[in-house]
Parts: C-alpha cells; sequence; structure tokens
C-alpha cells in the first residue's frame, strides 16, 4: 500500500510540471504573435484621416480585398495566417483536459483561435499601417483548427482515465 502510494506521487508531480511548461509556452507564443500582428505598434486614433476612409479599409466581407499579385486568392498571406496560428491551436489542445475526446480539444483549439484573430484584427484597426479583416479571422482560426486536430489525433496529449489505469493495490 506504501508503494502504490509513493509511485503514484510522481505522476502527479511530472502533469503539473508538464502542464506549467505548456503555460509558459503559450504565454511566450501569445506574446510572439500579438509582437508579430501588431507591429510597429503605433496605435493611434487617425487624427489626420477621415474615419470612412479608414472603414472602406476594413474587409468586412470575406475574400473581398484583393491580392496585387494573385487576385481574390493570396497564398503567401493565407500560409502565414494558418502557419502562425497552427502552433497555437496546438498549444491549446496540449492544455484541454481530457474531455470526450479529440473533438472537444480541437473545438477548445478552435475558440481560443478566434477569439484571440478577433481580438488581434480588432487591435489592427487602431494601426494606420494595418488593414483587419474578417478573411483573416477565417485563415487564423483555420490554423488554430488545424493545429489542435493535429495534436489531438496523434496522441501526444495524455489521455488516462481510470479504466485504462492499473490498479496496484
Amino acid at each position: 500500500m506504501l508503494g502504490t502510494r509513493l509511485e503514484r506521487v510522481p505522476t502527479t508531480m511530472t502533469k503539473t510540471f508538464n502542464r506549467s511548461w505548456l503555460i509558459l509556452l503559450l504565454v511566450l507564443y501569445a506574446g510572439v504573435l500579438l509582437y508579430g500582428t501588431l507591429k510597429p505598434f503605433r496605435f493611434t486614433w487617425h487624427p489626420g484621416r477621415d474615419k470612412m476612409s479608414k472603414r472602406s479599409q476594413i474587409e468586412w466581407v470575406p475574400f473581398t480585398r484583393l491580392c496585387p499579385t494573385y487576385g481574390i486568392f493570396c497564398p503567401q498571406d493565407t500560409g502565414l495566417n494558418i502557419a502562425i496560428f497552427m502552433p497555437l491551436g496546438a498549444l491549446v489542445a496540449l492544455m484541454s483536459r481530457p474531455g470526450p475526446g479529440r473533438l472537444s480539444r480541437t473545438l477548445r483549439a478552435v475558440i481560443v483561435g478566434c477569439v484571440v484573430s478577433v481580438v488581434i484584427e480588432t487591435a489592427q484597426y487602431f494601426i494606420p499601417d494595418r488593414f483587419p479583416g474578417i478573411t483573416d479571422v477565417i485563415w487564423n482560426t483555420l490554423g488554430a483548427c488545424l493545429g489542435g486536430l493535429v495534436t489531438a489525433s496523434i496522441g501526444t496529449h495524455s489521455t488516462a482515465s481510470p479504466k485504462n489505469q492499473v490498479n496496484n493495490s
């Protein structure tokens, strides 16, 4: 009985340690993500601009902003938006407690990715050199979804349940 209790302590400590590292990674990645998407950090209420002209630069309808080279679909922006949000989705899926399965972890990644993307696009409205858009929210959310789905699918998250554990008593 004493041996059983001692064997469980390192497992609990390991899970806490791993979760702490995941939280640290998520905070660091969020900082990098915010830095990359909000620079040059010149937030302003656009004092010298007509507010209507700034509103017209927001892409309210998805897939309507034209890419100078490719027309509607801009592969560089699309690929970058998906790629930068995949790690966010993966970290959220890794941090999620085991639920009904990979769908719940992926759904959490999608929700967090969408919320973070909307916050970033809203902040970009106040940066003169940036142009927020709904298409970016869609691609960013897709990236978080793919990151969460890949992570949940490869089984890197501990899904141990009481029925899978060996009883040593």
